[in-house]
């Protein structure tokens, strides 16, 4: 995890849970953007998050969706062009997609157009699927983007558990819940901070 922690790009397409992730903490979203770091969705991405119907809708639910949409006003969270089915074929995503959704596909298809986006994501199958396709490099998780925050110190000790109560707010279910990865990655930026 250590080199992870160093090596960023500062412009993401994101997929849909690591929208959630991202501001289900106002204080690691704000340092998020005071380290510059820019965070682009695709169109299935925004649909995913604003129009696709849910079976049930919680409150978190509603809370972060209008967090996305007031952020996207502010300018944040913008679109990128949407991908064609010949750039996914390219990528032979659409053979390998093994239950992933579109916005997912369509954000690896674009930073694989792009060799300056990075793509965040918290789900397992898109991470492994993305890092065939764009290098180990290039893909980042929320609980990573933490750490690298930590570690260039956008966030210090007194954050990690605002962040965590504000993540456990946010989110409606265990397996969304992040926590036990933002204290790994909490552990391992102080490491690497205290062998500099």
């Amino acid at each position: 995890m250590n080199l992870k922690l160093y090596n960023f790009q500062k412009i993401y397409i994101t997929d849909t849970c690591s929208v959630w992730n991202i501001l289900s903490s106002d204080c690691l979203y704000q340092a998020s953007l005071n380290a510059n770091f820019t965070f682009w969705i695709t169109p299935f991405i925004l649909y995913e998050c604003l129009t696709k119907e849910r079976k049930t809708v919680t409150p978190e639910d509603s809370r972060l969706k209008k967090k996305l949409i007031d952020e996207r006003n502010n300018g944040n969270f913008k679109n990128i062009p949407a991908v064609s089915i010949e750039d996914l074929q390219k990528l032979n995503v659409v053979e390998n997609r093994k239950r992933l959704s579109k916005g997912e596909l369509t954000a690896v298809a674009v930073a694989n157009q792009f060799s300056e986006l990075g793509f965040i994501t918290d789900d397992k199958g898109a991470r492994t699927m993305a890092e065939k396709v764009l290098g180990e490099g290039r893909v980042k998780t929320t609980p990573l983007l933490l750490g690298n925050l930590f570690f260039h110190e956008y966030l210090n000790g007194s954050d990690i558990d605002i962040i965590m109560r504000q993540h456990q707010e946010n989110v409606h279910s265990k397996k969304g819940n992040l926590s036990q990865y933002f204290g790994s990655a909490y552990s391992s930026a102080i490491q690497l901070l205290n062998q500099s």
